[in-house]
C-alpha cells in the first residue's frame, strides 16, 4: 500500500512539472508574439534613414528593404522573414511614416485568442496606436487589429505569420 502511495505521489509531481512547463512555454511564445508587435509598430529613426537611403539611390531595390527589416530577422523563421521582404509588409508603415511626416508615438497592445495547434500559437491582437503628426504635433489614436502566429524553432518562439486585418493608411490626415 506505502508503494502505490508513492507511486501517486511521483505521478502526480510529474503531471504536475508538465502542466508548469506548457504553462510556461505559453509565456514564451506570447512574449515573442508582443516583442514582434511592438517592433512592429515602432518606426525608429534609423528605419527612416535606411528609406531615405533607398529613396536617394531613385529605386526600391532588395539591399534598402533588407536594411528597413533587418530589425525582424531573429525574431522571424525564415520562411516569414522573406515573405515580409516580398510583400513590403513592414517597408510600406515605414513609408507612410516619411510621406505623411508623421510618428508613432505609442503602442498600446492586448493579445487575445490563443489558439494553440502542435506546430504554432495563434493570437488576435488589437494595437492602439497614438500617431503624431511632426509639423503640427497634432495627435490621433488609430486602432490596428489582426493576428500573428508564433512557433518554435531550435528551442526558441518565431513569428511565422502575421496578418493585419485592419490594414490601411492608417495615418493622420495633414
Amino acid at each position: 500500500m506505502k508503494k502505490l502511495y508513492i507511486f501517486l505521489v511521483i505521478i502526480i509531481l510529474l503531471f504536475s512539472f508538465a502542466g508548469c512547463s506548457f504553462h510556461s512555454d505559453n509565456k514564451n511564445a506570447y512574449s515573442a508574439a508582443s516583442v514582434f508587435l511592438h517592433n512592429f509598430y515602432a518606426v525608429s529613426q534609423q528605419d527612416v534613414i535606411n528609406y531615405n537611403r533607398t529613396q536617394k539611390a531613385g529605386n526600391i531595390d532588395a539591399v534598402g528593404i533588407e536594411n528597413i527589416n533587418k530589425k525582424f530577422k531573429p525574431l522571424m523563421t525564415a520562411d516569414a522573414y522573406e515573405g515580409m521582404l516580398r510583400n513590403l509588409t513592414y517597408f510600406s508603415i515605414v513609408q507612410d511614416v516619411v510621406t505623411k511626416d508623421c510618428g508613432i508615438k505609442n503602442c498600446k497592445l492586448t493579445l487575445t485568442s490563443e489558439s494553440v495547434n502542435s506546430n504554432f500559437i495563434q493570437y488576435d491582437y488589437t494595437a492602439v496606436l497614438t500617431v503624431m503628426m511632426n509639423q503640427t504635433k497634432k495627435q490621433q489614436n488609430i486602432t490596428e487589429s489582426g493576428s500573428v502566429q508564433v512557433t518554435k524553432q531550435n528551442g526558441n518562439w518565431k513569428t511565422n505569420y502575421i496578418d493585419r486585418a485592419s490594414a490601411s493608411n492608417f495615418f493622420v490626415k495633414s
